[in-house]
């Protein structure tokens, strides 16, 4: 396929997800959200038969349901939850129904993922020309709750809160063993991190096998380490057990860098998925989680897989710019993003992400821009060492025989490797 029928189809497909994400019904609403990579499934809680209801007085009802408008409706839109007054007489909305950034959605307590989750739906109507109504509701994890409890509500003026138990707010995926993991191994996963990202941030191009290696071993180490704790890994768990679950995920990211360095085209792959990762994270972070979509993770993952073919097929036309280029920002994620995260509570990017598409750009801590910045020299700085060692061994600067010499070769785009010089 023509690279210009690859970078057709890719902006065709880009297109196509940003009238998507300008799509907006009721149904918006994010039933499957993820948090600090904590997934959550919401659906169940829907009520398909009819809604659940609040008796508020004798002809006062409110009438809610979740991941869907209500099936009583109150003119003229649909909303999620609706408040009756005189025996139906008249009604309004407690919800908004046409903008994603007015639904809140959070875990109950960040340190727990276990207690449950919440969901806050501001700017219903107008209660008072200063008030809009308001929704929040708790849903308690209780794991033996197969439906929905209410157990406590107030209304008070325009704000409606209610709570809730149910299994559905327990985490579907709970990946927080991970983490624990990690952060009780901090210091040598941060050598390790820091170790491959030298290498690749200043040498990716000089050690090319090796960079092969590394970003293969990244891109299959990582998500299969957490999956493997997503699922199989809880509290009760031993720290035995978790480190074989460790070891056999290096040794598959170990085996899938191996055949990225023996198959040209899957390490060129390789290095092309590096690149669209860091790329689809800044993209995201800048401007596509402005985007109203109910799953903006989704989304990151889409643009991240069709950069990844888009950037692998570059690499391998054009290896020796788009070899630099990647191996100098993902080294250089590699250094910055374990250090900072050691000295400071860094978001990750999606945390980020969702403080600019609220529009809560004032609350993005100090500490991110401190990220970029480190993020953006350290590249610089690989591209450039990287870029002086390449003019210097043409230039027979005293290069050791040991690494192998990458040259374009036009549309064919291979490696050429010398064989070292036997003295």
């Amino acid at each position: 396929m023509r690279f210009s029928n690859i970078a057709l189809l890719t902006v065709l497909c880009f297109a196509l997800l940003l009238g998507l994400g300008r799509m907006q019904t009721v149904s918006t609403m994010n039933c499957i959200p993820v948090k600090n990579y904590i997934l959550y499934g919401l659906t169940g809680i829907r009520n398909q038969t009819g809604d659940y209801k609040i008796k508020v007085s004798e002809n006062t009802t409110i009438s809610w349901n979740l991941c869907g408008p209500t099936f009583d409706y109150c003119p003229p839109r649909e909303a999620y939850a609706n408040i009756f007054f005189n025996n139906n007489q008249s009604c309004a909305h407690l919800t908004t129904n046409d903008s994603y950034q007015n639904i809140y959605q959070s875990m109950i307590d960040d340190t727990d993922p276990e207690k449950g989750f919440q969901i806050i739906f501001t700017n219903g109507d107008i209660y008072t020309p200063t008030d809009n109504y308001n929704f929040s509701l708790k849903i308690w994890c209780d794991p033996q709750q197969e439906n929905v409890k209410q157990l406590n509500w107030s209304l008070t003026g325009a704000s409606l809160k209610l709570e809730i138990s149910s299994k559905y707010g327990c985490p579907r995926v709970n990946p927080s063993q991970i983490w624990g993991f990690i952060a009780n191994n901090q210091w040598l996963f941060a050598i390790c991190s820091i170790s491959m990202g030298i290498v690749l941030c200043f040498f990716g191009y000089r050690l090319i096998t090796i960079s092969f290696f590394l970003l293969g071993f990244c891109l299959s180490f990582v998500p299969i380490m957490y999956i493997f704790f997503a699922f199989f890994v809880s509290d009760t768990t031993s720290g035995t057990v978790k480190w074989i679950v460790c070891l056999v995920s290096l040794a598959i990211g170990a085996a899938v860098g191996f055949i990225c360095v023996k198959l040209e085209k899957v390490g060129f792959f390789s290095i092309g998925f590096g690149l669209a990762y860091v790329g689809a994270n800044v993209l995201y972070v800048a401007f596509l989680s402005s985007i109203n979509v109910s799953h903006p993770e989704v989304l990151f993952f889409i643009i991240w897989i069709l950069g990844g073919f888009a950037c692998g097929y570059l690499v391998s036309k054009f290896p020796i710019f788009w070899v630099v280029t990647t191996s100098s920002l993902y080294g250089s994620y590699l250094i910055v993003k374990p250090v900072l995260s050691a000295i400071a509570d860094l978001p990750n990017e999606f945390e980020i992400a969702k403080m600019i598409q609220i529009g809560q750009t004032d609350s993005i801590p100090g500490i991110v821009y401190v990220y970029v910045v480190c993020l953006i020299l350290f590249a610089l700085a690989g591209f450039i060492v990287q870029v002086r060692m390449k003019i210097q061994r043409e230039r027979g600067g005293g290069a050791s025989d040991t690494y192998f010499n990458m040259q374009d070769k036009g549309e064919a785009g291979a490696l050429e490797i010398e064989e070292p010089t036997r003295r």
